[in-house]
């Protein structure tokens, strides 16, 4: 989940390459709650539709990290690809085919003296 900073709107991927929009509700039903979120919004960011047959068989690839940086929406997907999007979720940059791979694994105890991480990491 990612929630964008000045609004009270959050962002959700799923594996299907679709990104939800939750907003707060402004209409009140019997179960509904005050400041209760709703998805407001379903946007398709990883699209692979086209007319060729072959695409229509082609699995989207799924989201697996979502930021705020700055004025865009940061989405890393399964196939490796990251994609700068506006918040009208339109793209903005699109960088494909990286072999990167992050891992961050925090020091034990004895290489904190070693580490120059901060002692709350």
């Amino acid at each position: 989940m990612c929630i964008r900073d000045r609004s009270k709107q959050a962002v959700t991927g799923t594996t299907d390459g679709l990104i939800y929009v939750w907003d707060i509700s402004l209409i009140m039903e019997d179960s509904s709650q005050p400041e209760e979120r709703r998805a407001i919004k379903q946007v398709n960011l990883m699209n692979t539709s086209n007319k060729s047959e072959t695409a229509q068989k082609r699995v989207p690839p799924a989201i697996n990290i979502l930021k705020v940086q700055g004025d865009y929406l940061v989405v890393g997907a399964s196939n490796g690809s990251i994609r700068f999007y506006d918040f009208q979720y339109r793209i903005i940059a699109w960088f494909e085919e990286f072999k990167i791979c992050l891992l961050y694994t925090s020091p034990s105890p004895r290489d904190r003296q070693k580490s120059r991480m901060p002692s709350s990491a």
